[in-house]
């Protein structure tokens, strides 16, 4: 299956749910409203986001709720575990939809390893928490669907009682198999690669393993976990795998995802609010779409009044009504960093970690043409991401200078199942003595094929206030039109490329330029991919604010209205605060929304019709 196939597949997804549901997840109700039962003070608010977290939920009127755990604080042994829960029970009343519990480790105890901060589960503690929740494990069917909740806290104890539950499940499991299937469990089964060494945020083995295997034999659709307060997203053969976000705040140490420091307010980014929030799901005839509701750790006080703001539109790389527009990702995004050890939750080797968060940004402003450099074309890791983003609707492009060795040429080959465009990026005076080379290109790999001219300080002078500035740059200017006829593709030729890249400057609005450009273009049966710039000329200064960007954004999705089979990239996804040519991108560096995201997925989401 081609890239573009696979994208079909994914992005056909434009008729109505058959059900929803909602996911919550690490609420951390304490016992007494306002009053944290932790060093964070954020924490005395967890009573409060989760009243308002639960009126959102009401509002999107799921056919049923799932917690992921970590209902309460207070662990089993602690004196405020009965009053908490309590509590939870009280603040979740005011939930309209059924509610399905799924025990974490501060209900029920930690995972086994005798170094955990916390004391382990043991058959007390599953006693105590069935006393206050119920069942520590279940099931439930829901239309064509079934859905299988497990006590991850128990997993590689060798209890009596784990041995109950793989029984247990693995019935479950071959009993509605002709059924899709959604597991869901508190504990992660791995946090960035599914070989990676055990630490407190994932399953060991022999468990982690044992799960796999029944994920991958029974065909589950999907695997749900919490825990880590911490969006991540994976993908095991056909299975996704999400780590949700928490409503109540975020864990410290992967505040270390990020280049910059949290703002004073955040508690050293355990109160980073605009990542708060949980999940709403779309069920459809075939696949799921999981939207990240965002609670940006809103309150709602007992007695008080609901939160009144709208919610936002939801947009996501699986729907088939998204327009033909996508971004550069320039800063690394594919490969994990690693976590430090921190003396809380782990103090014996760092933990790996990828900033998923960028991919959630992806998700919720539709932008889903994604244009990635060569090197991550050959880096294994990241052709693997790049497979996984694809399996939900991603679609790529890649780019490099002059035509591909025999072995990068061989590496475009073997990325055909996810990759669907390349641009040779060739200096002028070299393009008409490899155009044969461009048409063996196409032929070869499969591939659409695009022309990007070189355009260098070194050739045209780049200045700024009359003083010399090194630029290297590519892509046609808008007012190059005549370019294309000096370079054989004039009209009514057998073009030897499927298309061309133009590229705009920040002083001019896309919607400005593209008339002239697809004129020309399609009279030369050449596709478009418009590159739009949000930097200014001077490398060394900050160009224009928020305000301006966002217009240009907003510009850049009604030019994408009219560019047919081509498409428009914008080159920044997140601020660029330090380095050449600072500017605004749609998020800041936290990877958090700003007045451009949100402005550009309200506009986006009205141009196809999309609702809150």
């Amino acid at each position: 299956m081609t890239g573009t196939q696979a994208g079909k597949a994914t992005r056909a997804r434009t008729e109505k749910p058959l059900f929803t549901f909602a996911v919550v997840s690490d609420t951390h109700i304490g016992p007494v409203d306002g009053v944290t039962p932790s060093p964070w003070q954020s924490n005395g608010l967890a009573n409060d986001r989760a009243r308002a977290a639960i009126a959102r939920v009401n509002a999107l009127s799921p056919d049923f709720v799932i917690h992921l755990g970590d209902m309460i604080h207070p662990t089993p042994d602690q004196p405020g575990y009965g009053a908490a829960a309590k509590r939870f029970r009280e603040i979740f009343t005011d939930l309209e939809a059924p509610l399905h519990l799924v025990p974490g480790n501060h209900d029920i105890g930690d995972k086994p390893a005798i170094w955990t901060p916390a004391k382990c589960c043991t058959e007390d503690f599953i006693g105590l928490y069935r006393e206050q929740f119920g069942a520590d494990f279940g099931a439930f069917g829901h239309g064509p669907a079934h859905f299988i909740m497990v006590n991850s806290q128990i997993i590689n104890t060798g209890t009596e009682r784990e041995k109950v539950q793989w029984d247990w499940l693995e019935t479950e499991l071959e009993s509605n198999r002709d059924k899709r299937l959604f597991l869901f469990g508190h504990q992660p089964l791995w946090v960035a690669s599914s070989d990676e060494e055990e630490h407190y945020d994932n399953t060991a083995e022999p468990g982690r393993s044992r799960m796999r295997a029944l994920l991958k034999k029974y065909g589950v659709e999907a695997w749900m976990s919490g825990h880590i307060h911490t969006f991540f997203y994976e993908r095991d053969g056909n299975t996704e795998l999400y780590v949700l976000p928490a409503v109540s705040a975020l864990r410290l140490d992967y505040s270390e995802l990020f280049k910059v420091p949290p703002s004073g307010p955040d508690e050293f980014g355990r109160n980073d609010a605009p990542k708060l929030g949980f999940v709403f799901v779309e069920i459809f005839e075939n696949g799921h779409i999981l939207h990240h509701i965002r609670s940006n750790g809103e309150t709602h006080v007992d007695g008080g009044a609901p939160p009144a703001a709208p919610l936002s539109p939801r947009l996501h790389s699986k729907l088939g009504t998204l327009l033909p527009i996508g971004v550069e990702l320039r800063d690394p995004w594919a490969l994990p960093i690693e976590i430090a050890y921190s003396g809380v939750v782990d103090a014996f080797g760092r933990k790996p970690a990828r900033d998923d968060y960028r991919l959630l940004a992806l998700w919720e402003t539709g932008l889903s043409r994604l244009r990635i450099p060569f090197e991550d074309i050959r880096n294994p890791e990241s052709r693997a991401r790049a497979r996984a983003l694809n399996a939900c609707g991603f679609r790529f492009s890649t780019f490099l200078f002059r035509l591909p060795s025999e072995a990068a040429r061989k590496q475009l080959v073997e990325a055909q199942d996810f990759l669907e465009q390349v641009n040779i990026i060739l200096p002028i005076d070299e393009v008409a003595g490899a155009a044969d080379g461009l048409r063996t290109l196409r032929d070869v790999t499969g591939l659409r094929v695009y022309l990007s001219p070189l355009r260098s300080s070194a050739d045209h002078g780049h200045s700024v206030d009359g003083r010399f500035a090194h630029v290297i740059d590519h892509g046609f200017a808008p007012v190059e039109l005549a370019l294309l006829d000096r370079l054989g593709l004039g009209e009514g030729g057998d073009p030897y490329v499927d298309g061309v890249v133009f590229e705009t400057v920040r002083e001019t609005l896309p919607c400005n330029v593209i008339e002239p450009i697809l004129a020309a273009t399609d009279a030369r049966g050449l596709s478009l991919s418009l590159t739009v710039k949000m930097g200014g000329p001077n490398p060394a200064a900050l160009a224009g604010n928020r305000k301006d960007v966002s217009a240009m954004v907003v510009d850049a999705l009604d030019a994408a209205r009219n560019v047919g089979k081509g498409e428009i990239i914008l080159d920044t996804l997140s601020d660029v605060d330090r380095g050449y040519f600072p500017r605004f991108g749609l998020f800041d560096r936290r990877m958090n929304p700003t007045e451009t995201s949100e402005r550009f997925l309200a506009h986006h989401a009205a141009l196809i019709g999309a609702k809150p």
